[in-house]
């Protein structure tokens, strides 16, 4: 993952953008359009037909650990075994960091240790829920940004 063709760490962050898109199955060739985006609370980093959640939250905890809420009631759409996936964008530094499958939707709460590099910088969350085979998705919904 986040590797060039020949292998390599992929160093330019336009293709870190493209790699990473191949995993959520969206395009992100247009980084500038990503980027001014990223500033308003619409763009959508998944689409399916799994119900989302109906209340997020996330807060710094302590250093650069988030804690990030959801809320989880029984309802037809969903399941206790839900994969929750977490999307972080470092606005100053331009990096994104995904946190695939971190939790089940039955925890209603996942802590994130993000990197130490980050602390001070403007950081924007989103969330989404897999299936637990992982092949169907919900909308992603962004969640905030919190200052590190």
């Amino acid at each position: 993952m986040f590797e060039t063709e020949n292998g390599f760490i992929a160093s330019n962050k336009q293709e870190l953008l493209d790699e990473f898109g191949c995993i959520l199955g969206e395009d992100f060739s247009n980084y500038s359009v990503l980027l001014s985006q990223s500033k308003n609370a619409d763009m959508k980093m998944t689409s399916g037909s799994v119900y989302g959640s109906g209340l997020i939250s996330a807060a710094k905890t302590l250093g650069t650990t988030v804690m990030v809420g959801w809320d989880y009631t029984p309802l037809s759409g969903n399941s206790p075994d839900d994969s929750v996936s977490l999307i972080f964008f470092n606005e100053e530094s331009k990096e994104a960091m995904l946190k695939q499958n971190h939790a089940e939707r039955m925890a209603e709460t996942a802590e994130v240790e993000l990197p130490a590099i980050w602390a001070g910088a403007k950081v924007h969350c989103w969330i989404y829920f897999s299936t637990p085979n992982g092949t169907l998705n919900s909308a992603s919904r962004y969640i905030s940004f919190l200052q590190l």
